[in-house]
C-alpha cells in the first residue's frame, strides 16, 4: 500500500514539475525556433545570390531581388554585406 502511495505522489510531482517548467521551456524553444529560422534565411540568401550570379546577374540586380525577397527581415546594408561576402 505504501508503495502505491509513493508512486502516486511521484506522478503528482512529475506533473507539477512539468507544469512549472513548461512556460520557461516554451520561451526557450521559441528562441531556438527563431534562431533556426534566421539561419535558414541566411542560407536562402546565400543560395539565391550564387544562383543569380550563375545566371549572369550583376550586383545591382541581385541586390534588388534580395530587397524584394528579404527586405522585410534585413536592412539594405545587411543585404549589401551578404552580397559582398558571397
Amino acid at each position: 500500500m505504501q508503495q502505491g502511495m509513493q508512486q502516486r505522489d511521484s506522478a503528482r510531482n512529475t506533473t507539477r514539475n512539468t507544469a512549472r517548467y513548461s512556460s520557461r521551456d516554451s520561451a526557450r524553444y521559441r528562441t531556438r525556433d527563431e534562431r533556426r529560422k534566421e539561419k535558414e534565411k541566411l542560407i536562402g540568401i546565400k543560395k539565391l545570390i550564387l544562383a543569380l550570379k550563375d545566371f549572369g546577374g550583376n550586383d545591382q540586380q541581385i541586390l534588388q531581388r534580395l530587397e524584394k525577397d528579404y527586405g522585410d527581415s534585413f536592412s539594405k546594408e545587411e543585404l549589401e554585406k551578404f552580397l559582398k561576402e558571397s
